[in-house]
């Protein structure tokens, strides 16, 4: 009886014991799971495009999943992620399948990479969940071997020449026309350098047929000036100056485009100004400025000087349709834009102006058309309207951006820049450079010729600077206000 009275006593103990220590796992491991959730989720800290294959470098390991939209042409990455580490929404690639890749903070904790394909392929994903850097190889499919012989293409004529004919206010209202999507590509007619009387190159001249943009960049001492959809006839083109300047300028072929390279025997200051008499650019340098320079805003306003009824001027109402921009409090930022662009027109129509808008209602222009527009027109200037936004509700303020390596574009911006804060009491946060973005800028400006800048009105996350973007009476007193300084920038009047 004592023995089992014991052993019965000892039982229970033990059973208290093990009760005990399973309480205790089960609030450790709870515990555990609660600082688990209570980690904070990784950012996106890039996104780069490099010889076929996308990297999206996170600050931490996250779990994420793809959607494959085939009817869209769409390929969808959700990360489980709660921050964005970049100023930039968007990549432009243009490089076979993948045009562009965009980036939002879909919901509060995932980011959605959005990748903008030519065709319903499914490009191969190379790491697996969880991972701290996702890699996605786009390749195109391959093509079905054709079951008759191809017929040999005939040749494409040249266009002529056509000299610019003034025309009425036109409007970019379907993104899907065929001006947009043009299969035609430009050609190089002419590459040559012109020299001063004393025999030094001072110029180097490119001669299309049909307009195109192009998109310069420095790699070492040689200047690369890109021509997206441009063919060299077949031939590649090399002109030796070996000047203590200029050595050479040549075309060749990169990536599917048509590059032309300027190699210095030292970086240099340059200006790209598109030709008066024919499609093409005139590219000058100047060797006065240190070598560790490149282009810088003169001392003295570049501007049209003459008077602002003379001037083309194209206004681009940032994002559409499914692009609505930033959200804020009272709408999103595509209506806010198209209404302050339309005020604008109005107010430079009625001094006599002459305006062409990248879109009038609820559609989306694709990026590389809206500059196009711009440069078809041998426009005078080029004014994207946007609305800004930050997680933080304390950022407000104007910012204007110019392209970095366009003197005529960093003082239509300054004008601009200086007429709205003057208007609308808004502090300032600065004239900038185009290098917020890592990949080398905002499409509607490094695609462009033309003096062009991207305003910033205010922040839409703003709860004050929110109110006032909301106000037809204050969209009316920013578009005044731009008024007046694109009449400073046009004459000359300070």
């Amino acid at each position: 009886m004592y023995v089992h009275s014991a052993g019965h006593t000892e039982g229970v103990g033990g059973m208290k014991d093990v009760l005990q220590r399973l309480l205790f796992v089960c609030l450790l491991a709870g515990f555990l799971v609660s600082v688990a959730s209570a980690a904070p989720l990784p950012r996106v800290k890039s996104v780069r495009y490099d010889e076929g294959s996308l990297r999206i470098e996170l600050s931490g390991k996250a779990t994420f999943k793809t959607v494959h939209w085939k009817t869209a042409n769409r390929f969808c990455v959700d990360i489980d992620a709660e921050g964005i580490g970049m100023a930039a929404d968007e990549l432009d690639v243009n490089i076979g399948p993948l045009t562009r890749v965009r980036w939002a903070q879909w919901k509060p904790e995932n980011v959605r990479i959005v990748l903008d394909l030519t065709e319903s392929i499914r490009p191969v994903l190379l790491t697996a969940p969880p991972a701290d850097t996702i890699v996605l190889r786009v390749v195109k499919t391959a093509a079905r071997p054709p079951q008759t012989p191809p017929k040999v293409a005939k040749p494409v004529p040249v266009v002529p020449e056509q000299k610019p004919v003034d025309k009425p206010a036109t409007t970019v209202t379907d993104p899907i026309a065929p001006v947009v999507e043009s299969a035609q590509s430009a050609l190089i007619r002419d590459l040559r350098v012109e020299r001063d009387d004393e025999g030094r190159p001072v110029r180097v001249v490119v001669v299309t047929d049909i307009p195109t943009p192009l998109i310069p960049s420095w790699t070492m001492n040689t200047l690369s000036l890109e021509l997206p959809n441009t063919e060299d006839g077949g031939r590649e083109r090399i002109l030796v100056v070996g000047d203590e300047t200029l050595i050479r300028a040549r075309t060749s072929r990169y990536q599917g485009e048509t590059r032309v390279s300027l190699d210095f025997t030292r970086r240099v200051a340059y200006t790209v100004a598109p030709l008066e008499e024919s499609n093409g650019y005139a590219i000058e340098w100047s060797m006065e400025i240190p070598p560790e320079t490149s282009i810088v805003p003169e001392p003295a306003p570049i501007r049209p000087n003459k008077p602002l009824r003379e001037l083309t001027i194209v206004i681009d109402p940032g994002h559409g349709a499914h692009e609505i921009g930033a959200k804020g409090r009272y709408g999103f930022e595509k209506e806010a834009n198209l209404d302050i662009a339309r005020r604008l027109r109005s107010a430079l129509e009625n001094k006599g102006v002459r305006v062409i808008m990248t879109r009038e209602t609820d559609v989306y222009v694709p990026l590389q058309r809206r500059p196009q527009i711009a440069m078809e027109a041998r426009a005078d200037a080029f004014i994207s309207i946007h609305c800004n936004a930050t997680k933080s509700p304390q950022s407000q303020g104007v910012e204007v951006f110019h392209r970095r390596d366009n003197p005529a574009s960093y003082w239509l911006a300054w004008f601009l820049y200086q007429a709205h804060r003057e208007t609308t009491g808004l502090p300032g946060r600065g004239v900038k450079a185009d290098s917020r973005a890592p990949q080398g800028g905002l499409a509607v400006l490094k695609r462009n010729t033309v003096p062009c800048a991207l305003l910033e009105v205010g922040f839409l996350s703003h709860p004050d600077e929110s109110r006032l973007i909301a106000d037809p009476r204050w969209r009316q007193k920013v578009a005044e206000g731009l008024v007046s300084g694109l009449e400073k920038w046009a004459g000359g009047s300070e």
